[in-house]
Protein backbone atom coordinates (compact mmCIF):
# COMPACT_ATOMS: atom_id res chain seq x y z
CA UNK A 1 0.00 0.00 0.00
CA UNK A 2 1.37 3.42 -0.95
CA UNK A 3 1.64 6.30 1.50
CA UNK A 4 -1.21 8.06 -0.31
CA UNK A 5 -3.40 4.96 0.03
CA UNK A 6 -2.53 4.62 3.72
CA UNK A 7 -3.48 8.23 4.42
CA UNK A 8 -6.76 7.80 2.55
CA UNK A 9 -7.45 4.72 4.65
CA UNK A 10 -6.77 6.69 7.84
CA UNK A 11 -9.22 9.37 6.72
CA UNK A 12 -11.88 6.81 5.85
CA UNK A 13 -11.63 4.76 9.03
CA UNK A 14 -11.22 7.64 11.47
CA UNK A 15 -13.86 9.69 9.70
CA UNK A 16 -16.32 6.87 10.27
CA UNK A 17 -15.36 6.36 13.94
CA UNK A 18 -14.42 9.86 15.08
CA UNK A 19 -17.04 9.97 17.80
CA UNK A 20 -15.57 6.86 19.44
CA UNK A 21 -12.28 8.71 19.94
CA UNK A 22 -14.00 11.67 21.56
CA UNK A 23 -15.42 9.37 24.24
CA UNK A 24 -12.54 6.86 24.44
CA UNK A 25 -11.22 6.83 28.01
CA UNK A 26 -7.66 5.97 26.98
CA UNK A 27 -7.56 8.96 24.62
CA UNK A 28 -9.57 11.45 26.67
CA UNK A 29 -8.15 10.63 30.10
CA UNK A 30 -4.91 8.72 29.51
CA UNK A 31 -2.11 9.39 31.97
CA UNK A 32 0.15 10.67 29.19
CA UNK A 33 -2.01 13.79 28.85
CA UNK A 34 -0.89 15.09 32.23
CA UNK A 35 2.65 13.73 31.84
CA UNK A 36 3.21 15.57 28.56
CA UNK A 37 2.16 18.91 30.05
CA UNK A 38 4.23 18.29 33.18
CA UNK A 39 7.40 17.44 31.25
CA UNK A 40 7.04 20.28 28.75
CA UNK A 41 6.42 22.62 31.73
CA UNK A 42 5.00 25.55 29.74
CA UNK A 43 5.36 29.05 31.18
CA UNK A 44 2.20 30.49 29.61
CA UNK A 45 3.58 32.40 26.61
CA UNK A 46 4.01 29.42 24.25
CA UNK A 47 2.47 28.88 20.83
CA UNK A 48 1.90 25.12 20.55
CA UNK A 49 1.27 22.91 17.54
CA UNK A 50 -0.43 19.58 18.23
CA UNK A 51 0.23 17.28 15.27
CA UNK A 52 -2.35 14.58 14.44
CA UNK A 53 -4.57 16.05 17.14
CA UNK A 54 -7.44 13.67 16.46
CA UNK A 55 -10.44 14.83 18.47
CA UNK A 56 -8.28 17.37 20.27
CA UNK A 57 -7.66 15.84 23.70
CA UNK A 58 -3.97 16.73 23.81
CA UNK A 59 -4.49 20.22 22.37
CA UNK A 60 -7.17 20.92 24.97
CA UNK A 61 -4.93 19.57 27.73
CA UNK A 62 -2.24 22.14 26.85
CA UNK A 63 -4.61 25.05 26.23
CA UNK A 64 -5.01 26.25 29.86
CA UNK A 65 -1.22 26.45 30.25
CA UNK A 66 -0.11 28.28 27.07
CA UNK A 67 -0.91 31.30 24.91
CA UNK A 68 -2.42 29.40 21.98
CA UNK A 69 -2.68 25.87 20.59
CA UNK A 70 -3.13 24.93 16.96
CA UNK A 71 -4.35 21.38 16.40
CA UNK A 72 -3.75 19.77 13.00
CA UNK A 73 -5.18 16.51 11.71
CA UNK A 74 -5.65 14.70 8.42
CA UNK A 75 -9.31 13.81 9.03
CA UNK A 76 -12.08 16.41 8.86
CA UNK A 77 -14.51 14.42 11.00
CA UNK A 78 -11.97 14.19 13.83
CA UNK A 79 -11.45 17.97 13.66
CA UNK A 80 -15.20 18.55 13.83
CA UNK A 81 -15.26 16.56 17.07
CA UNK A 82 -12.28 18.57 18.36
CA UNK A 83 -14.00 21.88 17.61
CA UNK A 84 -17.09 20.66 19.44
CA UNK A 85 -15.05 19.71 22.51
CA UNK A 86 -13.30 23.11 22.53
CA UNK A 87 -16.64 24.91 22.35
CA UNK A 88 -18.12 22.73 25.07
CA UNK A 89 -15.18 23.56 27.34
CA UNK A 90 -15.25 27.24 26.38
CA UNK A 91 -11.59 27.23 25.32
CA UNK A 92 -11.01 30.20 23.05
CA UNK A 93 -7.24 29.85 22.56
CA UNK A 94 -7.45 26.64 20.51
CA UNK A 95 -8.05 26.38 16.77
CA UNK A 96 -7.97 23.42 14.41
CA UNK A 97 -6.79 22.94 10.83
CA UNK A 98 -6.73 20.06 8.39
CA UNK A 99 -3.26 19.02 7.22
CA UNK A 100 -0.65 16.31 6.80
CA UNK A 101 1.87 15.56 9.55
CA UNK A 102 4.52 14.73 6.97
CA UNK A 103 4.15 18.10 5.19
CA UNK A 104 3.19 20.65 7.83
CA UNK A 105 1.61 23.81 6.36
CA UNK A 106 3.61 26.20 8.55
CA UNK A 107 6.76 28.26 8.14
CA UNK A 108 10.09 27.35 9.67
CA UNK A 109 10.48 28.13 13.38
CA UNK A 110 6.80 28.98 13.90
CA UNK A 111 6.17 27.25 17.25
CA UNK A 112 7.64 27.11 20.74
CA UNK A 113 6.35 23.59 21.35
CA UNK A 114 5.29 20.81 18.98
CA UNK A 115 3.40 17.85 20.39
CA UNK A 116 2.04 14.59 19.02
CA UNK A 117 0.25 11.99 21.13
CA UNK A 118 -0.52 8.36 20.24
CA UNK A 119 -0.60 8.94 16.48
CA UNK A 120 2.78 8.26 14.81
CA UNK A 121 2.09 4.54 14.47
CA UNK A 122 -0.39 5.58 11.74
CA UNK A 123 2.18 7.64 9.79
CA UNK A 124 3.64 6.05 6.64
CA UNK A 125 6.88 7.99 7.19
CA UNK A 126 7.59 8.81 10.83
CA UNK A 127 11.09 10.08 10.03
CA UNK A 128 9.63 12.73 7.72
CA UNK A 129 7.04 13.72 10.32
CA UNK A 130 9.71 14.18 13.01
CA UNK A 131 11.82 16.25 10.62
CA UNK A 132 8.79 18.43 9.90
CA UNK A 133 8.12 18.89 13.62
CA UNK A 134 11.74 19.97 14.04
CA UNK A 135 11.50 22.35 11.08
CA UNK A 136 8.50 24.28 12.41
CA UNK A 137 9.86 24.44 15.96
CA UNK A 138 11.90 27.41 17.23
CA UNK A 139 15.55 26.95 18.08
CA UNK A 140 15.69 25.79 21.71
CA UNK A 141 12.07 24.75 21.34
CA UNK A 142 10.53 21.48 22.47
CA UNK A 143 9.14 18.49 20.58
CA UNK A 144 7.05 16.25 22.85
CA UNK A 145 5.81 12.91 21.52
CA UNK A 146 3.93 9.96 23.00
CA UNK A 147 3.38 6.78 21.05
CA UNK A 148 3.03 3.05 21.40
CA UNK A 149 6.32 1.16 21.07
CA UNK A 150 7.22 -2.44 20.36
CA UNK A 151 10.00 -4.81 21.48
CA UNK A 152 13.48 -4.61 19.98
CA UNK A 153 13.19 -8.27 18.92
CA UNK A 154 12.25 -8.16 15.21
CA UNK A 155 9.89 -11.14 15.31
CA UNK A 156 8.02 -9.88 18.39
CA UNK A 157 7.82 -6.40 16.87
CA UNK A 158 6.38 -7.81 13.63
CA UNK A 159 3.87 -10.01 15.48
CA UNK A 160 2.47 -7.09 17.51
CA UNK A 161 2.28 -4.83 14.47
CA UNK A 162 0.44 -7.48 12.42
CA UNK A 163 -1.95 -8.03 15.33
CA UNK A 164 -2.58 -4.28 15.62
CA UNK A 165 -3.23 -4.02 11.89
CA UNK A 166 -5.83 -6.79 12.01
CA UNK A 167 -7.79 -4.74 14.54
CA UNK A 168 -7.14 -1.40 12.78
CA UNK A 169 -6.08 -1.55 9.11
CA UNK A 170 -4.95 2.10 9.29
CA UNK A 171 -2.20 1.11 11.73
CA UNK A 172 1.12 1.37 9.92
CA UNK A 173 3.97 0.48 12.30
CA UNK A 174 4.85 0.91 15.98
CA UNK A 175 8.62 1.17 16.41
CA UNK A 176 11.01 0.07 19.17
CA UNK A 177 12.89 2.61 21.29
CA UNK A 178 16.09 2.31 19.27
CA UNK A 179 14.33 3.40 16.09
CA UNK A 180 12.73 6.38 17.82
CA UNK A 181 16.13 7.51 19.02
CA UNK A 182 17.31 7.41 15.42
CA UNK A 183 14.33 9.49 14.26
CA UNK A 184 15.28 12.25 16.67
CA UNK A 185 18.97 12.09 15.81
CA UNK A 186 18.27 12.18 12.07
CA UNK A 187 16.06 15.26 12.56
CA UNK A 188 18.88 17.08 14.35
CA UNK A 189 17.15 16.95 17.72
CA UNK A 190 18.61 16.23 21.14
CA UNK A 191 16.61 13.68 23.12
CA UNK A 192 16.38 15.22 26.59
CA UNK A 193 14.04 12.75 28.29
CA UNK A 194 12.27 9.47 27.68
CA UNK A 195 10.08 7.24 29.79
CA UNK A 196 8.38 3.93 29.08
CA UNK A 197 5.21 2.82 30.81
CA UNK A 198 2.67 0.04 30.37
CA UNK A 199 -0.78 1.19 29.29
CA UNK A 200 -3.55 -1.17 30.50
CA UNK A 201 -6.24 -1.69 27.87
CA UNK A 202 -9.76 -3.09 28.19
CA UNK A 203 -9.86 -5.58 25.33
CA UNK A 204 -13.50 -5.25 24.31
CA UNK A 205 -13.47 -1.45 24.17
CA UNK A 206 -10.20 -1.40 22.25
CA UNK A 207 -11.10 -4.20 19.83
CA UNK A 208 -14.53 -2.87 18.86
CA UNK A 209 -13.66 0.86 18.56
CA UNK A 210 -12.95 0.61 14.81
CA UNK A 211 -16.12 -1.32 14.00
CA UNK A 212 -14.54 -4.62 12.95
CA UNK A 213 -16.64 -7.78 12.62
CA UNK A 214 -17.31 -10.17 15.49
CA UNK A 215 -15.22 -12.79 13.69
CA UNK A 216 -12.26 -10.42 13.48
CA UNK A 217 -12.64 -9.47 17.15
CA UNK A 218 -12.53 -13.18 17.99
CA UNK A 219 -9.37 -13.66 15.90
CA UNK A 220 -7.70 -10.62 17.49
CA UNK A 221 -8.53 -12.09 20.91
CA UNK A 222 -7.12 -15.50 19.91
CA UNK A 223 -3.88 -13.95 18.64
CA UNK A 224 -3.56 -12.01 21.88
CA UNK A 225 -3.98 -14.98 24.22
CA UNK A 226 -2.09 -17.42 21.96
CA UNK A 227 0.80 -15.05 21.26
CA UNK A 228 4.37 -16.41 21.22
CA UNK A 229 6.36 -15.92 24.44
CA UNK A 230 7.99 -12.53 23.72
CA UNK A 231 4.85 -10.74 22.42
CA UNK A 232 2.83 -12.36 25.20
CA UNK A 233 5.31 -11.13 27.79
CA UNK A 234 4.96 -7.59 26.43
CA UNK A 235 1.16 -7.64 25.98
CA UNK A 236 0.35 -9.41 29.28
CA UNK A 237 -3.10 -10.75 28.29
CA UNK A 238 -5.20 -11.47 31.36
CA UNK A 239 -8.68 -11.56 32.83
CA UNK A 240 -9.78 -9.24 35.61
CA UNK A 241 -12.99 -10.85 36.76
CA UNK A 242 -14.79 -11.71 33.52
CA UNK A 243 -13.21 -8.89 31.48
CA UNK A 244 -10.16 -9.34 29.26
CA UNK A 245 -7.29 -6.85 29.54
CA UNK A 246 -3.82 -6.46 28.09
CA UNK A 247 -1.02 -3.88 28.09
CA UNK A 248 0.27 -1.72 25.32
CA UNK A 249 3.64 -0.11 25.95
CA UNK A 250 3.82 3.66 25.63
CA UNK A 251 6.89 5.87 25.36
CA UNK A 252 7.07 9.59 26.10
CA UNK A 253 9.86 11.60 24.50
CA UNK A 254 10.98 15.17 25.10
CA UNK A 255 13.41 16.39 22.43
CA UNK A 256 15.01 19.81 22.11
CA UNK A 257 15.97 21.71 19.00
CA UNK A 258 19.52 23.06 19.37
Amino acid sequence: MTAVDKKAQVQELYGAHARAYTTSTVHAQGASLERLVAHVAPKGHELVLDVATGTGHNALSFAPHVRQVIGLDLTAAMLAEACGLAQKRAMSNVCFFQGDSECLPFANSSFDVVTCRVAPHHFPDVASAVREMARVCHAEGCIAIVDNITPEDAAACAYINAWETLRDPSHHWAYPLSQWRQFFQQAGLVLAYEEVTPKPMHFESWATRMGISEATVAEVRRLLFDAPPLPRQRLRPRFEGEEAYFDLTEALFIARKP
